[in-house]
């Protein structure tokens, strides 16, 4: 049996909005209302992810050297999709990796920050732990390396910009990490199967 979920699979964003607030993710996901909170930053940082998937700057100079400067692997904006089965019931995982070598299983996450990130703050952001999570499930073997790459900007005159400063922080996540996350993922799984239940049964 497959935990019910509105979008049939489970995503890091969708567990993050879970766990920040409830309510916010029953109107965005299960009633499909447009909540989707969004500032100058996140606006830029939607760009940056856009430029990373074609390799193309739009003209950009600066961004066209952020791209040059960003270390990567063979597969870029990779998607995976695997079933993690539990107790309670089977739940589909869904990822898409800025970076990713198959071969190696090494991954990277590209992050873009006014305020530049911590050693402390990249071993502790689950995202890179659910991506680890998901290669130890289709894998059998968990990642060789994890990269957090927190990319520097600031806001302008001409709004937000690159200042040209990035840093790379070496994530380690072990098998203790990734069972951790497995038991979060299961139990946000399971409130969403009961709410989704229950706002479709409210609907019917």
């Amino acid at each position: 049996m497959k935990l019910k979920n509105p979008r049939g699979y489970l995503s890091y964003t969708q567990i993050d909005m879970w766990r920040r607030n409830k309510q916010r993710y029953i109107a965005n996901y299960i009633m499909g209302e447009d909540r989707t909170f969004t500032n100058s930053g996140i606006e830029h940082g939607k760009k940056t992810s856009e430029a990373l998937e074609t390799g193309e700057a739009g003209g950009d100079a600066i961004m066209e050297a952020v791209l040059a400067l960003l270390p990567h692997y063979s597969e870029r904006e990779y998607e995976m999709r695997v079933t993690m089965r539990t107790k309670d019931g089977e739940v589909d995982l869904l990822g898409k990796l800025d970076t990713f070598d198959p071969k190696k299983l090494r991954i990277r996450e590209y992050k873009t920050s006014r305020n530049m990130w911590t050693q402390k703050q990249a071993q502790r952001h689950p995202q890179l732990h659910h991506y680890a999570t998901m290669i130890y499930l289709k894998y059998g073997k968990l990642p060789t390396e994890c990269w957090l790459d927190c990319i520097e900007t600031e806001e302008g005159d001409e709004g937000v910009r690159f200042t040209g400063n990035i840093q790379s922080f070496h994530v380690k996540i072990g098998l203790t990490e990734v069972l951790e996350y497995m038991s979060l993922a299961n139990r946000v799984a399971r409130e969403i199967d009961a709410e989704y239940r229950h706002q479709l049964k409210r609907l019917a």
